[in-house]
Order: C-alpha cells, then structure tokens, then sequence
C-alpha cells in the first residue's frame, strides 16, 4: 500500500506552475531505484529468519514430519524434473496447478481490458502509470482488511473445503456483475481490484496451506513448477484469447467474453470442490500426499 501510494504520488507531483515536477524517464528511474532499493533489503530478512527462528517452530504437520524424518535417513537425492513428474502423477497437485491456472486466467483478461481502459484515460506515460499504481493501492488496500479480518475467521468457521469454494464463487459473481455493466469502466476496476485482492488476502493462503500433508518434494520442487510454468502458462493462454477478441463487435467481444468465463468459472468450482474433499480425507486419516 505504502509504495503504491508513494509512486503514485511520485508521478502525480505537481510544480506550482502546474507542471509535473519531474519527466516521464526520471518519474520512472526514480521509482525504479526505490524498487531496487527494498529489493536489496531481501537477503537480509532471510539472514535474520535463518539465524534467530529455532527450528523446532518450523515442525508442522506430524505425519509429514515423521516420513521425511525416515527418508532423511535414506539420503535418496531427487532431481528437479520429479518435481514436474509429481505434478502429472498426482491428482492432489494438479488440482493445485487447476486453482493457480484459473485465477491466472482471469485476471490475464481483466489486466488486458484493465490498461486499456487506462490508456484510453490518460494523456501521457505518467498518467498511465499513475492509474496503475492507484489501482494496485487499492488492491491491497482492500486485501490488507480482508487478510486482518476475514481469512483466519473463514478458515476457522468454515473450513478448508468451503474456503476453496468460496474463491471461485466469489471470483464467478464479480465477472457476472461485470459482464452485466457491459465492460463499464467502474465495473472492470471494482472487479480487478476486488478479485486481486480476494487472491493476495484470502485465496493465496487458503491455496498454500493445501500443502499442509504433502511431501517436501511437492512443498519445493512441484510448488515450483506450478507457480512459475503454471502461471506463465495460464497468463499465456489469457493473452491468446485477449489476440483473439482483439478488434471484434461490441455484441460479440461481450458474448465471447460472458462464455469464456463460465467455462473457467465451471471448471474453477469442480477442482476446488474435489480438492478440498481430498484436502479433508488426507488430513482426517493422518495421509501424506506424495509417497507410495
């Protein structure tokens, strides 16, 4: 929220002549430096993670702990493609990938309809930029709420299982709500900022905690593999429809539009009601996920 609204503020600054303070390349660099800046601080963080937290507060799960306990013993070494290999093996995880790729998805299209409404508003670089930036602040205005006061509460009363259903029944109403405004500009930035921010706050932890009872192999390796060929392969699949779309009749780009998201929003509902059943099963019965 803090460096949202500081870039924001940065490309909006205003001389007293009513000219902006700084060019369009140094707006930029100067954010650029700021970024790289935090980014430096990293390696520090994880020094004092490494060095002060015992690791007796990193024991989880016990029926995980006790299988990798036994395999440590063993020192069988595993190469980075079985990470990929657990992926296509177990259902579990690529029930995972199924959640990553639909959000991925959807918020590919809305982030394409999302700039262009944003150059369409803007007359210069800054002043796209800016709009951006106010929309990621409100982003994670509304996630630092959701994540303070919802995500802990839901997962008490409701369960892993019913969390993981709520994500693509809220995720399913706001593109209705937006495909009923008839791509209203208001409608799109509610629905972007909303649906990101659901994921950053509530969808994000409900989905890590599924590797709860997986091995470490999945919890590394095919985590990995979903989040970084996952996502690319879901934002690629995004842009391919939005090359698609690209130039067609109001009538048609909203019909198109309005199908393409029921069959996601369809297939998003049915992974997440089997892999919460299967969530449920395997912790019930002290299962872990990932050996023979």
């Amino acid at each position: 929220m803090m460096s949202a609204a500081a870039a924001y503020l940065l490309l909006s600054w205003k001389s007293s002549n009513g000219l902006p303070l700084f060019s369009d390349i140094v707006s930029h660099q100067l954010i650029l430096y700021l970024s790289a800046a935090l980014l430096s601080m990293i390696p520090f963080v994880v020094f004092c993670l490494i060095k002060f937290i015992p690791g007796r507060f990193l024991h989880g799960y016990e029926a995980v702990y006790k299988v990798e306990k036994e395999k440590g013993k063993t020192g069988k070494d595993v190469g980075l493609l079985d990470g990929l290999k657990l992926l296509l093996k177990y259902p579990y995880v690529m029930g995972i990938f199924g959640m990553v790729f639909f959000y991925e998805v959807v918020t590919t299209v809305l982030s394409y309809l999302r700039l262009a409404m944003a150059q369409s508003t803007s007359v210069s670089i800054s002043g796209v930029s800016g709009e951006l930036f106010k929309i990621i602040f409100m982003t994670h205005f509304v996630g630092f709420f959701i994540s303070l006061f919802g995500t802990a509460n839901l997962l008490r009363w409701l369960g892993e299982r019913r969390c993981l259903l709520l994500i693509p029944c809220i995720s399913g109403l706001l593109l209705v709500i937006f495909i009923l405004s008839n791509h209203n500009h208001y409608a799109l930035i509610a629905a972007y900022v909303v649906l990101k921010s659901v994921n950053y706050g509530f969808s994000w932890p409900v989905r890590e905690s599924l590797y709860i009872p997986t091995i470490k192999e999945i919890k590394f390796k095919s985590k990995s593999w979903i989040d970084a060929f996952g996502s690319k392969f879901a934002k690629t699949s995004g842009g391919m429809f939005n090359y698609c779309t690209e130039g067609l009749a109001s009538g048609l780009f909203l019909s198109l539009h309005a199908g393409f998201f029921v069959v996601i929003v369809a297939f998003w509902f049915l992974t997440a009601y089997l892999l919460g059943k299967r969530f449920e099963v395997a912790v019930e019965r002290d299962e872990v996920i990932g050996i023979d």
